[in-house]
C-alpha cells in the first residue's frame, strides 16, 4: 500500500515557480508599465 497522496512531477513544480514569478514580476512591473503606456497615448 502505497502511503504517497499526491505524485508530483517536476513539470508541476516548474509551473508553479513560473506561476509565482509571473504574479511577482505583475505586481512589481505592472504600475510602472501601466503608467508607461498611458504616457504613449497622449
Amino acid at each position: 500500500c502505497s502511503k504517497e497522496i499526491y505524485v508530483m512531477e517536476h513539470e508541476y513544480y516548474s509551473g508553479l515557480s513560473l506561476g509565482i514569478m509571473a504574479v511577482i514580476a505583475v505586481k512589481k512591473l505592472g504600475p510602472v508599465i501601466a503608467k508607461w503606456a498611458d504616457g504613449e497615448i497622449d
